[in-house]
């Protein structure tokens, strides 16, 4: 929580000097402090609320966070990433977009999260190699978080999530192909996502 104060001060010269204090605390601990003096009351306390609003909506460290949902939807509305982004990748962001894991604080995503969707996702019948794209395409569009949208996303999470995630059998990658399919299977479906993605 941020807070700032104002110090009045009188110099040798007997003018005056306000010093605005703008202090953040975690849990009663003072994390972080910055001031500035001004000549004038009014400004001193006009960049204390300034920096207070700034911190309370950045943080500390200077970006700022969102849900995931709101997260998608900046990935979605960015021509140069949506443009640029498969169909297939773009269903599952717009599916993403609609489930319970959307309303997690982007830097505040844990294991149990990620575990929880995958084990919703499983309830309604969806196979291991379809949920691996939602964790996939997650991970992918939280690691644009900070250099294109300055979010602040813990997609390091995933390091330690996944290989719990194979070991539930939550996830898991799609059977390969042993052969080449032929000109006849894929005769008046070649626009299905299997024969499209093996040529590509």
């Amino acid at each position: 929580m941020a807070s700032c104060s104002i110090e009045k001060r009188v110099l040798a010269s007997k003018e005056l000097r306000f010093k605005a204090v703008v202090i953040v605390k975690n849990k009663g601990a003072i994390i972080h402090r910055e001031s500035k003096t001004f000549k004038k009351k009014v400004n001193a306390s006009a960049w204390g609320k300034k920096k207070v609003q700034e911190l309370e909506e950045f943080g500390v460290s200077g970006h700022r966070t969102c849900t995931l949902g709101q997260l998608l939807d900046k990935f979605m509305n960015d021509g140069l990433l949506w443009d640029n982004t498969g169909r297939t990748k773009q269903y599952v962001i717009q599916m993403l977009r609609d489930c319970d894991i959307a309303n997690v604080i982007s830097d505040q995503l844990k294991s149990s999260d990620i575990i929880e969707h995958c084990k919703n996702r499983k309830a309604t019948g969806t196979k291991p190699a379809t949920i691996y794209h939602d964790v996939a395409y997650l991970r992918s569009v939280m690691k644009k978080a900070l250099p294109v949208f300055n979010i602040k996303a813990n997609v390091e999470i995933f390091e330690e999530t996944i290989p719990v995630l194979i070991e539930m059998k939550l996830i898991g990658k799609s059977n390969k192909r042993t052969r080449r399919p032929t000109t006849s299977e894929c005769n008046g479906q070649l626009k299905s996502d299997t024969c499209l993605s093996y040529f590509s």
